[in-house]
């Protein structure tokens, strides 16, 4: 009696060490397939996360540096000593240009250019006689608003020599274009670059 207790002991584990050895498999391919999973998403998140907005170059747009009259911008002195179509020599390679606004020109811009010479520093003062404008210049990256009782102040380098270089001046804004019955009368104005320039 003894010995078929024992051996039906020892059957019951021998069977229940089998089952354990079955059951024992099945965990262990789980475990294995968790860890690739969080493998895979975290490089993804971090590539997705790379801007190239860096490369990008904003408008330079333009600094307010006073109040003004727009009944009166004449007089005020800063108009008073740069208002000139050709650019006026402050110091060393650097100028300054005083610029009015107001539909539909600039002036000066419009009907007469503004000069400067190559390789210059010049110094933009701007203003609105009435709504507010803007000053974009061409492949110079200049893109600043003009606003009524306010002188704005851009400054721009000409770094062209060895023959005259012209600008064109625009107004982007709504009232400046495709204005009067659908035709194209854009404000426009022009800037010269002078390579022959005498002070």
């Amino acid at each position: 009696m003894k010995r078929r207790k024992y051996l039906t002991g020892f059957g019951t584990m021998a069977i229940a060490g089998v089952a354990g050895c079955t059951g024992e498999e099945e965990p262990e391919d789980t475990d294995e397939e968790e860890p690739e999973d969080t493998d895979e998403e975290e490089p993804e998140d971090t590539d997705e996360e790379e801007p190239e907005d860096t490369d990008e170059e904003e408008p330079t747009d333009g600094e307010v540096v006073a109040e003004v009259d727009p009944e009166n911008i004449s007089d005020h002195e800063l108009f008073e000593q740069y208002q000139n179509p050709r650019a006026t020599h402050v110091e060393g390679d650097e100028y300054a240009v005083a610029v009015e606004a107001m539909m539909y020109i600039y002036r000066p811009g419009s009907i007469d250019p503004i000069e400067v010479p190559e390789n210059s520093v010049v110094t933009f003062y701007m203003t609105s006689r009435d709504i507010t404008h803007a000053f974009t210049l061409e492949n110079k990256n200049i893109n600043a608003k003009i606003p009524s009782e306010e002188i704005v102040e851009v400054t721009v380098e000409f770094n062209e020599s060895g023959e005259d270089t012209e600008y064109e001046i625009t107004c982007g804004e709504e009232f400046c274009t495709d204005h009067e019955s659908g035709a194209r009368e854009d404000m426009v104005g022009k800037l010269q670059v002078l390579s022959s320039w005498e002070e």
